[in-house]
């Protein structure tokens, strides 16, 4: 990155995350070099339309586009909050879960799967506290009550190990409820600072890397996940989590099993676990409501049929003059095409480039 950046800040399973040196409330998101492609120019073009249908989500970060992000004056990740304090006192905790709750929920309402939620995924506000859900380059829109079928799966990499529920592991269908075991896992490492599923099937340091990254190089995965059940529920049920106030552990803990339930029939949604447990009993969140989502305009998510697999992103007009650039080159003329496609497909017109801020070079 150049000198209007600061330290880098995360890394994910595609691309290198840093803050700005100017703007503090401003996170640049830098594709890593095997992923500069036409494949990630639709994942980008996608990772917008998403942002643009969730913009009046209360908890849903606000995108500049694909790869700026306001991070609210400066805040942190839930992550880097769970290393500076430790394990949240018993206010604070239900406070975190109650918002993340609330926003997972306004999320489905408007018909999207997040389906990669982890502590490094969601941030907490530096002014008021607040936590709100970020980076849905892997989200999906599935409209409501919609299913991620088992062939789409397979396809589409996605998800971190330590905190993907059983069937998106096992490549089986899944639906919202996949985004409700992921908060589960979070919840568990917000009370106790500690990852829940490491000790089950996940190594030291590996909770968060992606799944694909396991998937192509551990074939017994699978095997893995089915031996961890015992040892996860010994460690839900027999070690419970010790919280600093121990009058509501178990009001925690049954939110806890309710949101890790392994069978999806069972496991309740995120309006279910706000409403229905004790533990959010006597507060703002147990009766708050969702505001009513804004629908998504007709065709507004067609992009990923119209640019395929058959029909990938076009560069230029000439493709034998396509053939002969360089790797440099190719790579700033699919920056000029991206940013002209996404200024086509997100306003419907070719102006607005000064909001526009994809650097894949």
């Amino acid at each position: 990155m150049g000198k209007g950046t600061e330290k880098q800040i995360g890394e994910g399973g595609s691309s290198t995350v840093f803050r700005d040196r100017k703007r503090r409330g401003l996170v640049i998101k830098e594709l890593l070099e095997p992923f500069r492609s036409r494949k990630v120019a639709r994942l980008s073009l996608r990772e917008i339309k998403i942002a643009k249908h969730l913009e009046k989500c209360k908890g849903v970060i606000k995108r500049r586009f694909v790869v700026r992000v306001d991070m609210d004056d400066g805040g942190e990740t839930v992550h880097d909050f769970i290393r500076r304090v430790g394990p949240s006192k018993l206010r604070k905790l239900q406070q975190m879960c109650g918002e993340s709750l609330h926003a997972l929920a306004q999320m489905h309402a408007a018909g999207v799967i997040h389906r990669d939620l982890k502590p490094e995924n969601m941030t907490v506000t530096a002014k008021d506290q607040e936590v709100r859900l970020i980076d849905l380059e892997g989200g999906r829109f599935v409209g409501k009550g919609g299913r991620v079928l088992m062939k789409e799966r397979s396809r589409s990499d996605c998800g971190s190990l330590g905190y993907c529920s059983p069937e998106m592991i096992r490549d089986a269908e899944y639906d919202f409820k996949t985004d409700s075991y992921s908060l589960g896992c979070v919840f568990y490492e917000l009370a106790t600072g500690k990852a829940l599923l490491e000790s089950a099937y996940v190594k030291d340091g590996e909770a968060a890397r992606p799944l694909s990254y396991f998937k192509a190089k551990h074939r017994q995965l699978t095997e893995r996940l089915d031996s961890s059940e015992t040892a996860l529920q010994k460690r839900l049920v027999q070690d419970s989590p010790k919280l600093r106030d121990d009058r509501l552990c178990p009001f925690f803990c049954s939110l806890l099993s309710s949101l890790l339930e392994r069978d999806v029939k069972k496991r309740v949604t995120p309006l279910q676990a706000l409403h229905g447990s004790d533990f959010f009993k006597d507060s703002e969140w147990a009766s708050i409501a969702l505001e009513e989502p804004s629908p998504a305009p007709e065709g507004f998510f067609d992009y990923e049929t119209k640019y395929d697999k058959k029909t990938p992103l076009p560069l230029c007009d000439d493709p034998e003059y396509e053939k002969k650039l360089s790797q440099h080159e190719l790579g700033r003329l699919l920056g000029q095409s991206i940013r002209r496609w996404i200024r086509s497909a997100v306003h419907g017109r070719r102006d607005h480039g000064s909001d526009i801020c994809l650097d894949v070079l």
